[in-house]
């Protein structure tokens, strides 16, 4: 459990010091999908597996916002995610640890599957060599979006992928959404969730597959 202690300052002081940046989605689509760029995803995704530490913060942006310009972004089947969902509720820790690397195979960016992944180590399996992995790959990422997020008054815009990533963010953000209200506002190629409780107001863009 040490280890979560870690990650929560890291995220702390990201949300403090980050500088913040507009995400241009055309011009991510262009590098993620160009094999001759920097930013082409599949290498991305290649190195990010072996060490997320060895990229830079505009290479974590790419790979992750540029995850549905993949060509493998439909290999990710939603049967194989709900069995490892189903699994991980079983308390089945082989199986779960299993569908889970497969799953992250597929798309490493998954915030969801990562933060169970590393609840399942924290509980069974802390010493593996996989968890410090995991736990850097899911740091990396949330630090990234933090970093992306927009700011309208007092109100925090993050930019997320999923409904799912958007309630882990919230989650190591230390936000109990359960006590908030919930609207939601559809746009082009987005779904805004606004979330208030009293004075306090967050906002999530899920980004639509399209």
């Amino acid at each position: 459990m040490k280890y979560f202690f870690i990650l929560f300052f890291f995220l702390s002081f990201s949300i403090a010091f980050a500088q913040k940046s507009k995400i241009n989605f055309a011009e991510i689509k262009k590098e993620v999908q160009d094999s001759t760029s920097k930013y082409y995803h599949e290498r991305l995704v290649f190195r990010f597996q072996y060490d997320p530490n060895i990229l830079d913060s505009l290479e974590i942006k790419n790979l992750y916002y540029g995850k549905f310009y993949s060509k493998s972004k439909n290999a990710l089947l939603l049967s194989e995610k709900a069995d490892f969902i189903d699994s991980f509720k079983k308390n089945n820790t082989e199986n779960t640890l299993a569908l889970g690397k497969t799953l992250l195979v597929k798309d490493p960016t998954d915030l969801e599957v990562l933060a169970l992944l590393l609840r399942v180590y924290s509980k069974e399996n802390a010493d593996d060599a996989d968890f410090g992995l995991r736990a850097t790959q899911l740091k990396r990422l949330l630090q990234n979006i933090i970093q992306y997020r927009e700011e309208d008054g007092k109100n925090d815009i993050f930019t997320v992928m999923s409904i799912a990533d958007e309630y882990v963010l919230a989650g190591f953000l230390n936000i109990d959404l359960r006590q908030y209200k919930r609207t939601s506002k559809a746009n082009k190629n987005s779904i805004s969730d606004i979330w208030k409780n009293g004075r306090k107001k967050i906002t999530f863009v899920v980004i639509q597959d399209y």
